[in-house]
């Protein structure tokens, strides 16, 4: 298995963390995020009001998976990106809230679809 990481273009790095200060972090993190997801799942069956995936969402998960692990947690980036390691070329910086949109879109004009599908 080829090992994988993103480098994004001209950016601050992120906090300096060993593997071994990191795994704790990511466990942790890891474990909110789920918190967080059941907790806006609750809310919405509670509503009445069907499941609406938001890119505000989105980032709110992605805040509390990354939170301590990069500068800006829960923000879309601002840079190019590449992945080494990889042949898959991110899209441009500039698509990456267009195409969130869409993805929010897809999902939510598709709630018959299987969920390992929108997933």
């Amino acid at each position: 298995m080829t090992d994988r990481a993103s480098k994004i273009g001209d950016s601050e790095p992120p906090p300096s963390l060993t593997p071994e200060q990191a795994a704790p972090l990511e466990a942790s993190n890891t474990l909110r995020q789920y918190d967080r997801l059941v907790e806006q799942i609750r809310g919405t069956l509670s509503s009445g009001k069907p499941l609406r995936l938001r890119p505000s969402t989105l980032a709110s998960l992605n805040r509390v998976a990354v939170e301590g692990l990069v500068r800006t947690p829960g923000a879309l980036r601002t840079r190019p990106i590449e992945i080494i390691g990889s042949r898959h070329e991110p899209p441009p910086w500039t698509e990456v809230a267009s195409h969130l949109d869409d993805l929010c879109d897809y999902v939510n004009d598709n709630p018959g679809k299987p969920p390992l599908h929108l997933a």
